[in-house]
């Protein structure tokens, strides 16, 4: 993942094979200490110039 940002807090953040975020949905972390993820916020696309193309929720 280079690094990239996965959870802050609030949102799973979730990226493609080129470090392009793909995914965000909520997320919680249980008592134990899981990440457990609720509801998906948002799909992106991005074409071959990392310029995002198509919202797909």
């Amino acid at each position: 993942m280079a690094g990239n940002l996965t959870y802050d807090g609030i949102c799973r953040y979730g990226y493609d094979d080129w470090s392009r975020m793909d995914k965000v949905t909520k997320a919680y972390r249980d008592t134990s200490g899981m990440l457990r993820i609720e509801s998906m916020i948002d799909i992106l696309c991005c074409d071959g110039g990392n310029r995002r193309i198509k919202n797909r929720i």
